[in-house]
């Protein structure tokens, strides 16, 4: 019976296994077997130990994964830094090496968010002025490449038919430059286009323009440098009212022989100012231009100046020595009142020029004039004569 059952059967196995055969012929053989095992019973068992022997067959085929580990990352830039304006946007991408890196996540950081951002793809996007460094991780490794930003700011300032348009840039190093333009329009208090960046202005650079606007770098409390330069026959010639008041770092300001007029309260509140050059050329200083100039020591006015303004130098309590030039014709009041450390002056007008009320205030100053103007200045009869012997105690000298 069991060899009539193998042989009968025996073709539903062909291709299986041999132990499912021995098993076949074992299990047939048993002999206190009490239910003959149908066929379909030991087809169904050997089917289900051919496919074990299959997956076991599989198991043992299947490859182990090899891990390749980071070596490095650089950015897509040619250069350590980038200039980009703000407001706009830089897409950096990284590459990792090898190429076949298994862990290719990389994560992005900006040293200082207020200047700069940058999202999760790379995208930069440039805030305000300043300086900051994007970089680039790696999740495997902790590798880093990075890159500087250079936040900049600039514009083009319409002046109309007939005229350049005014271009100027603001650098992330806090240099303040224009360009093409010839002339600079007058400002209010808070217009100037660079005005929110004042702060962070630290240089001014003007090159070919005709004029300083009013309010033009009003409260740049960071300036500290200032220069001039000629374009194209194009030079500066007016430095406006408010120009550059309240620029407490300001230390010295060097204005070409150009420069006719310095307006009214141009260096007011100019607290650092040491030095101020003058030339001839200059013929008017406005109302108190220089006024709580506490850090002004020096003034040597030029011939050509012709008025100076009511105030001019009010409240420069430093001020330890003023030479006016031959050619004044007038002093406003308060021009020299609250500068207690003026004892030395001198005038090299011939004609004493008219004097306001309340000028030369401290005790003990002394006024130099030539000899030739000598008895101009203390003869009773003298033209203003009489302010000048007031204002110095009649302490006038040659």
């Amino acid at each position: 019976m069991a060899k009539h059952s193998v042989a009968k059967h025996r073709k539903l196995f062909q291709g299986y296994p041999d132990k499912t055969e021995q098993l076949l012929t074992h299990s047939l053989k048993i002999s206190n077997v009490k239910k003959i095992i149908t066929a379909a019973n030991l087809v169904l068992i050997a089917l289900l130990m051919a496919q074990c022997n299959k997956e076991s067959q599989q198991s043992n085929d299947t490859p182990s994964i090899i891990n390749t580990p980071v070596s490095g990352i650089t950015l897509n830039v040619s250069t350590t830094y980038i200039n980009l304006e703000t407001g706009g946007t830089k897409k950096l991408i990284a590459t990792i090496t090898p190429a076949n890196a298994t862990n290719q996540a990389v994560t992005w950081g900006s040293s200082n968010t207020d200047v700069a951002t940058v999202d999760a793809n790379g995208k930069v996007t440039a805030l305000k002025i300043g300086t900051v460094i994007i970089t680039a991780t790696t999740a495997d490794g902790s590798k880093t490449a990075g890159c500087e930003i250079y936040a900049n700011a600039m514009g083009d300032l319409s002046l109309g038919a007939g005229y350049l348009d005014l271009k100027w840039s603001l650098t992330s190093s806090g240099e303040l430059s224009f360009s093409q333009g010839i002339a600079m329009p007058n400002f209010g208090p808070y217009s100037a286009p660079w005005y929110p960046y004042r702060a962070q202005i630290k240089k001014v650079r003007v090159s070919g323009i005709k004029n300083i606007g009013n309010y033009a770098f009003s409260r740049c409390t960071a300036l500290t440098d200032v220069s001039f330069a000629t374009v194209n026959g194009v030079y500066i010639e007016d430095i406006g009212n408010y120009a550059f008041s309240g620029c407490i770092a300001l230390r010295g300001v060097p204005t070409p022989a150009t420069v006719k007029t310095i307006g009214v309260e141009a260096f007011s509140g100019c607290t650092a100012l040491q030095t101020i050059d003058m030339h001839n050329g200059l013929t008017t200083i406005g109302n108190w231009a220089f006024v709580n100039c506490i850090g002004l020591q020096v003034v040597a006015i030029p011939n050509s100046v012709k008025k100076i303004g009511e105030g001019a130098f009010n409240n420069c309590i430093k001020l330890r020595s003023a030479t006016i030039g031959s050619g004044i014709t007038s002093i406003g009041e308060d021009a020299f009142r609250f500068c207690p450390a003026l004892k030395n002056v001198r005038c090299d007008a011939l004609f004493p020029p008219a004097l306001g009320a309340r000028n030369f205030d401290a005790v003990g100053d002394e006024l130099k004039v030539s000899y030739n103007a000598h008895d101009l200045y203390t003869l009773p009869s003298s033209v203003n004569g009489a302010a000048w012997r007031a204002a110095f105690d009649n302490n006038i000298v040659y």
